[in-house]
């Protein structure tokens, strides 16, 4: 759920209603008029009901020429073993059924929503986690996360 907050000031705000680990919500509506130059959606995509509908609302807050910045986990088995099974029941990082599988987004579809909502596709990488440092770092491997999958606003 990305929040106002009052240490920043004009930030968009498209709740989810009653979030909660492992249960997929459906998505509010903007509670700003205003239109923003960026917007960014990092891992909430595979827990919303209707993604596509999300990305619809997340572009409609977007002034032309605005940025979609959207990261969200791949649907492949090195997603399946780091983010359920290490994270949630070897390391415990995040509680039990946070992640639903099915529910995560390849390229491909993210790529399909981007253009059903009037987007263009301008950049795509892949996310890890570097051992140790507690830091992620972009890469061309999607195999994992799709972070870093940008598109912009149709002039």
């Amino acid at each position: 759920m990305v929040c106002p907050s009052a240490d920043v000031p004009g930030v968009a705000c498209v709740p989810a209603e009653g979030a909660g680990p492992g249960r997929p919500q459906s998505v509010g509506q903007p509670r700003a008029t205003a239109l923003y130059d960026i917007v960014l959606a990092s891992e909430v995509l595979e827990h919303v009901k209707r993604p596509d509908l999300f990305c619809a609302t997340l572009y409609s807050v977007l002034r032309p020429g605005g940025v979609l910045v959207v990261s969200t986990l791949n649907r492949t088995p090195a997603s399946f073993a780091l983010a359920i099974v290490a994270a949630e029941y070897v390391a415990g990082v995040v509680p039990r059924g946070t992640h639903d599988w099915t529910r995560f987004i390849t390229p491909e579809e993210l790529h399909i929503m981007a253009g059903q909502c009037g987007m263009a596709m301008t950049h795509a990488a892949g996310m890890w986690l570097e051992p140790g440092s507690g830091h992620f770092r972009l890469t061309g491997d999607l195999s994992f996360c799709n972070v870093g999958a940008v598109g912009s606003r149709r002039q």
